[in-house]
C-alpha cells in the first residue's frame, strides 16, 4: 500500500461532502456524547478506574473454552479457589498484571476498587496436602486415603458448620460420605484436618475432643467407618507431614469409639501416612445458601 498522503479536498463538491460528514460527526457527537470523547480528545491523561468482582463465584472457574468440557457452564470448583490459576479471580488479576506491564500501554491515571468488604476477615491460610502412599485396607482392594488423595489441613470448623441437608454429609454414622459419589468424597477431603499448629493430641485429651474432628465415610461395599486424622509427630505446614490415620469400622449409631457394641477397631490402624504440600490457599469451601442455610450438590458446593 502506499504511503504518499492522499488529497481529498480539490473539488468543492469533495469539500462540501466533507463538510456535512464533520457536522455529521458532531451532531451525532452532541446528542449522544459520553466520557470515551474525553479520551479521544483530551490533551491530558485519561483516568481509567477499575473495579474488581471480589464476589465468592470469583473462587471459581469460567467456562471452559469450545471443545473443552471440563466446565462448560462455569462457576465449576478449583483446588485453590482463588489462589488456583483455574479461578476467575486469579484469571482477572494475571490479565490486569500483563496488561500494566506491557510497554505499548498508554500513559494513564488509574484508580482501583473492590466491592465493599468492610466484614472481611482472614483468621489464617489453609494448605493442600496429598497422600503419598495408600492409607489402610478397607477390604476388596479399597484404601483410605488412597495414594494421590488431596486433604485440607489448617484451622478447623465444624463439620456441619451449622447447617442442614447436605452440610450434614461427613459428619455422622446416619449421614457417611459415600465414597462411590465424587461430591461426598470431595466434601470430607475439604473438611480441615490437623488444626491451627499441626501437633499431635496432648496427653489426656478427652474423648469428646479427640473425636471433634472425626469424620465418616462409606466403602463402596457399603460399611461405614468413622476417620480420623491427628499428627503422628510435630510438623510444619508447608512441608510434608506425618499424619496418623485411625479408622473404626461402626457396627451401629453413633460408632462411639472405645464402645464395642458401636465399634470395632480397623486392622492396622492407626497408621502413619505421609502427605505432601501442593501449597498454601484462602478457603472459601461454604457454597451454599444462605437464606436456608443448606448446600446445593451442584459443582462447586463442596462442603
Amino acid at each position: 500500500m502506499s504511503t504518499r498522503p492522499r488529497c481529498f479536498d480539490r473539488t468543492p463538491a469533495v469539500r462540501v461532502l466533507a463538510a456535512a460528514a464533520l457536522l455529521g460527526l458532531l451532531g451525532a457527537g452532541a446528542m449522544h456524547g459520553d466520557d470515551r470523547d474525553l479520551l479521544r480528545t483530551g490533551v491530558g491523561d485519561p483516568y481509567l478506574f477499575i473495579l474488581l468482582d471480589t464476589s465468592g463465584s470469583m473462587n471459581w472457574a469460567p467456562p471452559s473454552p469450545a471443545g473443552d468440557t471440563s466446565c462448560p457452564n462455569g462457576d465449576c470448583y478449583v483446588p485453590f479457589q482463588a489462589d488456583d490459576p483455574q479461578s476467575k479471580f486469579y484469571q482477572a488479576k494475571a490479565a490486569l498484571y500483563e496488561t500494566l506491564i506491557d510497554p505499548g500501554f498508554p500513559k494513564a491515571q488509574l484508580g482501583f476498587a473492590t466491592y465493599n468488604q468492610d466484614t472481611l476477615t482472614v483468621s489464617s491460610k489453609h494448605w493442600l496436602y496429598q497422600a503419598a502412599a495408600d492409607g489402610l485396607s478397607l477390604g476388596g482392594g479399597e484404601k483410605y486415603p488412597v495414594a494421590g488423595g488431596v486433604d485440607v489441613f489448617g484451622s478447623i470448623w465444624t463439620c456441619t458448620n451449622g447447617g442442614n441437608g447436605d452440610y450434614l454429609i461427613g459428619c455422622s454414622f446416619s449421614k457417611p460420605a459415600s465414597l462411590g459419589v465424587p461430591w461426598e468424597a470431595a466434601r470430607v477431603q475439604r473438611l480441615s484436618k490437623g488444626g491451627l499448629t499441626f501437633t499431635p493430641p496432648p496427653t489426656g485429651q478427652t474423648a469428646a475432643a479427640a473425636a471433634a474432628n472425626d469424620f465418616f465415610v462409606k466403602s463402596l461395599a457399603g460399611t461405614v467407618y468413622r476417620v480420623r486424622y491427628t499428627a503422628a509427630v510435630t510438623g510444619t505446614y508447608g512441608l510434608d507431614l506425618s499424619v496418623s490415620v485411625a479408622i473404626w469400622t461402626c457396627i451401629k449409631n453413633p460408632c462411639t469409639v472405645g464402645n464395642a457394641t458401636q465399634s470395632t477397631v480397623l486392622g492396622g490402624s492407626p497408621k502413619t501416612v505421609t502427605f505432601h504440600s501442593l501449597g498454601d490457599f484462602l478457603s472459601w469451601d461454604d457454597g451454599g445458601d444462605n437464606a436456608t442455610n443448606t448446600l446445593n450438590r451442584s459443582n462447586p458446593a463442596v462442603t
